[in-house]
C-alpha cells in the first residue's frame, strides 16, 4: 500500500497524493471486512466504548491536574496548549501503559503502602 501510494504520487509529479484504483478498491474491501467482522461486533464494540471512556477520563484528569500529567511523563513547552499536549501524550500510550495509569489513578489500592 505504501509503495503504491509513493509510486502513484510520483507519477503525478508529487502534485497529488493518491492510490491506484486497484489499491483503493482493496482498501475499501478491507474497510468493509473490518466493519463487518471487527468494529461492529457487539462484544468488541463494548470494548471500544470502554476504551473510549478510559481515554476520556485520563484526559480530563490530566487537564485538571497538570502536575500529575507531567509526573507521568507528559511534556509541555510554555507555548503549547495543555489540551494538545495531553492528547499527544495519550495518543502515544500503549494499551498496557494506559490501563496501568488508569488503575493507578482511579482504582483503590489498599494493599499498597502510602
Amino acid at each position: 500500500m505504501v509503495r503504491d501510494l509513493i509510486e502513484q504520487s510520483l507519477q503525478a509529479d508529487g502534485a497529488l497524493i493518491r492510490l491506484s484504483p486497484e489499491m483503493d478498491e482493496a482498501i475499501c474491501e478491507l474497510r468493509n471486512w473490518l466493519f463487518d467482522r471487527v468494529y461492529q461486533v457487539d462484544h468488541i464494540h463494548l470494548d471500544f466504548l470502554k476504551a473510549s471512556r478510559l481515554l476520556r477520563e485520563l484526559f480530563l484528569h490530566y487537564q485538571e491536574n497538570e502536575n500529575i500529567f507531567l509526573a507521568h511523563g507528559g511534556r509541555r513547552l510554555s507555548e503549547d496548549v495543555l489540551e494538545i499536549s495531553i492528547a499527544d501524550f495519550i495518543a502515544g500510550m500503549t494499551d498496557r501503559f494506559a490501563l496501568a495509569v488508569y488503575n493507578q489513578i482511579f482504582l483503590p489500592q489498599p494493599w499498597k503502602s502510602q
